[in-house]
């Protein structure tokens, strides 16, 4: 919007309306209170007309989150005669001023914290003047400019467009200095700031010998941690493009070059990529692969022949059921594993690429088992934790904490030392020495040390505590974005004299078995490595998250009998909400993998692998699923054809079809399906929604922009499933015939805020209004009075804090009689005893399916970056894709 002067009469005077500043600042803050981002346009006049300060001030005033002040020189031509030369001032008399602006601009900003956008910029002004843009390439078309004679002398004259005619007629090059070199702060990037190279990092950056090269970054694989993305340097589709690099890269003497992607194996030129880089004199030539294309041993000899030596195989579970939920791609597991077999029989000296994450974590030593079975230590496990960057920051869930992860890994490790199985633990990918205890000799962190300085340190940070760590010189931390998270708090410092580069180059030489140069036992490993102390303390116990909730059963009563289907953390969560909601019993667990469950909340419980089995042995009342979504029809189908009732995790299936699919089902053989809506089982919620039906309601929530359940990017399956909690309260009030009128978001690289208007057919609107950054996390749903005259009424929860206020003004508190999930179980338990309706009907998850899938079509509409111009293609089994449609 545009500000000529904080002085109302200047300013009204050059809009040619009276009252212009007021209406323009009003307007303002309306916008930005709707979510749009404002940015404030300048145009230069006379300094005794204009002071570029106060119009900052003034500008900044009203709108706090303004985002940039931009400045203009105005073109005569746009103007009246009679007021062109008052307006087009000369940069002699404008400089102070602007200076001055641009000081307070800076402070303005830094006193924010905020460094990722300039709030000066510049425009219509020689670059010399417009210090606080970012220019490159080519300038753009600005019809009305030329250089004037000083720029011919300019560093910048390729990108700069030179002066204003009007301002050349009128002042000539007054002020017009050219620069003789180009400003750093002109032509950096403004998203990621340009990294600032010291001496160490520009040595370790020297002695980097690997040079990864990608032939693409599209997969035939869509797992849901992918590293690669539309920005990933050194993807070079082009076959020309990539030979060129290869011999570079040959001739810059580095011994390593790694093909990686995306899945290489989908570019046909892969064998001739190989055979140019033998013949190049390239030692070690390595491919990343999953190997689902590989599982053909003529594919493999060809590669070999060609002369690759090392492969980095990605195999992300011990099964196909694991295996499956990380890459979504069903059948895959058998071909990989084909691959590896047929890589090792080639000669080529294969690595595991294990990324540890939450779905697979407590199931590291059965997957040690299953490799050294299969391979017979033939082969060597990289276990890596997984990169919060890209595709996890869509998928958070799949980010545990290290403190979590970690007694899996230690006692995999031991079941890996007394089998006789290779393998090393990743640096580079997550795990500092401090999580390993005594297996510090099994992290890359020294032989890695110079790619991780090179690398890895703008995108990583150390805790308080580790600059008195002995690996404190080479160990770069945890990623900025898992540190955003959790916090940098599990990382300890390791005691001992610090490791400095001769302690690091006797490590290294310290003898060690070929070919992997890892210890096989702790005897192999350097004595100034060794921790006695925690060897002789032996393999971990490891515990359940949390301790299990003691059972309270009525005494009156027999308790109602649960199937669990599902052993993940939810099934864990539902466990426990359903021992203190009281009259409850989980008599059996059903999940494929239950034996490598955490055991706190299900002890003592039967186990079963088998869903038939488990529904004859244990003959349940009810089965609750909180199993994944895709597995969600098939358990819910056979225990509705059993005759139980199913209360089942939200989203009840992948998409709406299939909801109202199992819908129609358990209506058509009689059996109560209740969508796990626990939301509405919020202390006092239920009758304040009663009350409310018919009213105009907004439905505002408040997170932390580290709340468990906000999108770290913008992500449609993440949204979904966060937004699905709000849209269950919005249904509640409005009804299944809600539609959706209008909807506004904001937010750069994830969701800021979000405000949805829904109508009902009797005209009550109800709004949804998201809010994410705030410093408490808050739920508040009101109600509007019936007219002009009556109070609006409230419920709000901050914290486990409930208060309702009935328009009296004296708001109530309500004490929660236990969890949202356990007064959700409890109100289902007793309809199966009273062999009533279910508390929540079926129908109602097939709307809620459809509200906020039309919610996200109407972001989508308005420009939320769902789909990334040039992001990677992967490919997934249809019926493990989060579709939600």
């Amino acid at each position: 919007m545009p500000v000529v002067s904080a002085v109302a009469a200047v300013h009204d005077r050059a809009c040619g309306e009276p009252g212009a500043l007021v209406a323009a600042l009003v307007a303002m803050r309306a916008l930005a209170a709707a979510g749009v981002a404002i940015e404030v346009e300048v145009p230069v006049i006379a300094a005794r007309l204009q002071d570029l300060p106060a119009v900052l001030e003034l500008a900044t005033r009203a709108v706090p989150t303004l985002r940039a002040l931009r400045l203009v020189v105005p073109r005569g031509t746009r103007w009246p005669r009679r007021w062109r030369r008052r307006r087009s001032t000369s940069w002699a008399r404008a400089s102070p001023p602007r200076s001055r602006a641009g000081h307070r601009a800076r402070h303005r900003r830094a006193a924010a914290g905020d460094r990722r956008r300039p709030v000066l910029r510049g425009g219509g002004a020689p670059a010399a003047a417009a210090r606080c843009a970012s220019i490159r390439g080519a300038p753009p078309p600005s019809p009305g400019c030329a250089p004037v004679a000083a720029c011919a002398r300019c560093a910048v004259a390729a990108q700069c467009p030179g002066v204003p005619a009007s301002y050349a007629r009128a002042h000539g090059d007054r002020q017009v200095r050219p620069l003789a070199e180009r400003p750093r702060a002109l032509y950096e990037q403004r998203t990621t700031p340009r990294r600032r190279w010291d001496d160490a990092a520009r040595a370790a950056a020297r002695q980097v010998g690997l040079l990864v090269l990608r032939p693409t970054v599209h997969c035939n694989q869509d797992c849901t941690f992918c590293s690669a993305n539309e920005s990933t340097p050194n993807v070079w589709a082009d076959p020309a493009r990539m030979r060129r690099e290869i011999a570079r890269a040959a001739r810059r003497g580095l011994e390593r070059v790694s093909f990686s992607g995306g899945e290489p194996t989908l570019a046909r030129e892969l064998p001739g990529y190989v055979a140019i880089a033998r013949r190049s004199g390239v030692r070690k030539i390595e491919l990343v692969t999953n190997g689902v294309l590989l599982d053909r041993r003529a594919r493999v000899d060809e590669l070999a022949r060609a002369g690759l030596t090392h492969a980095f195989v990605s195999l992300h579970g011990h099964d196909e059921l694991v295996s499956r939920a990380v890459t979504r791609k069903e059948g895959d597991f058998a071909r990989t594993m084909a691959a590896i077999g047929h890589l090792v029989d080639a000669g080529v000296l294969t690595v595991i690429n294990h990324v540890v994450n939450a779905r697979n974590a407590r199931m590291l030593t059965r997957f040690v088992e299953v490799v050294h079975a299969r391979f017979g230590g033939r082969v060597m496990i990289s276990f890596a934790f997984v990169t919060p960057q890209y595709k996890a920051l869509e998928n958070i869930e799949i980010v545990p904490r290290l403190s979590e992860v970690r007694p899996h890994l230690q006692a995999a490790a031991w079941r890996a030392l007394a089998l006789g199985q290779p393998f090393v633990v990743g640096s580079r990918q997550g795990v500092p020495p401090c999580q390993l205890g005594p297996f510090e000799a099994w992290s890359d962190l020294l032989q890695l040390a110079h790619e991780a300085q090179a690398e890895d340190a703008p995108q990583k940070v150390q805790g308080p505590r580790c600059g008195a760590c002995r690996y404190a010189r080479y160990c770069t931390g945890v990623w900025r974005p898992y540190a955003a998270r959790f916090g940098t708090d599990e990382l300890e410092p390791v005691p001992g004299a610090p490791i400095g580069p001769a302690e690091r180059d006797a490590l290294l030489a310290h003898a060690r078995r070929p070919p992997w140069g890892q210890p096989m036992s702790f005897d192999q490993v350097a004595p100034l490595w060794r921790r006695p102390d925690l060897e002789a303390a032996g393999p971990p116990v490891i515990t359940d998250d949390a301790a299990p909730a003691p059972a309270r059963i009525l005494a009156t009563t027999r308790p109602v009998r649960l199937l669990m289907i599902g052993s993940g953390r939810r099934a864990r969560q539902l466990a426990r909400a359903a021992a203190a909601a009281g009259g409850l019993a989980v008599t059996g667990v059903c999940s494929p993998h239950v034996d490598h469950a955490e055991r706190g909340a299900f002890d003592g419980c039967p186990t079963f692998t088998d869903l038939a089995e488990a529904l004859d042995r244990t003959r349940p009342d009810a089965v609750v699923i909180a199993a994944a979504t895709p597995a969600h029809v098939a358990t819910a189908t056979a225990a509705i054809d059993a005759g139980v009732p199913v209360l089942i995790e939200k989203p009840v299936a992948t998409t709406e079809a299939e909801a109202a699919a199992l819908v129609a089902h358990a209506a058509a053989r009689g059996v109560a399906l209740m969508p796990a809506h626990n939301d509405r089982f919020a202390a006092g919620l239920e009758a304040f929604a009663a009350e409310a039906a018919g009213h105009d309601v907004t439905i505002t929530r408040r997170s932390p922009a580290g709340a468990p359940d906000v999108p770290l990017a913008w992500s449609r399956p993440a949204l979904y499933e966060s937004l699905y909690h709000l849209v269950v309260l919005a249904h509640r009030v409005g009804g299944d015939e809600l539609t959706v009128a209008h909807v506004q978001h904001a937010g750069d690289d994830r969701l800021g805020r979000l405000r949805a208007e829904l109508t009902a057919p009797g005209g009550a609107t109800v709004t949804i209004a998201w809010e994410v950054g705030a410093t408490d996390d808050a739920l508040i749903v009101t109600a509007a009075g019936r007219d002009a005259v009556a109070p609006a009424r409230h419920w709000r929860r901050v914290g486990r804090d409930v208060a309702v206020d009935r328009g009296d003004g004296a708001p109530r508190a309500r004490t929660p009689r236990g969890s949202d999930a356990a007064l959700m179980l409890a109100a289902f338990r007793d309809a199966i005893r009273a062999d009533g309706p279910a508390p929540v009907a079926a129908g109602d998850a097939v709307a809620v399916m459809r509200l906020t899938r039309l919610i996200l079509d109407a972001m989508a509409a308005a420009g939320a970056p769902f789909v990334r111009p040039g992001s990677p293609r992967h490919a997934s089994s249809r019926s493990l894709s989060r579709r939600y449609s």
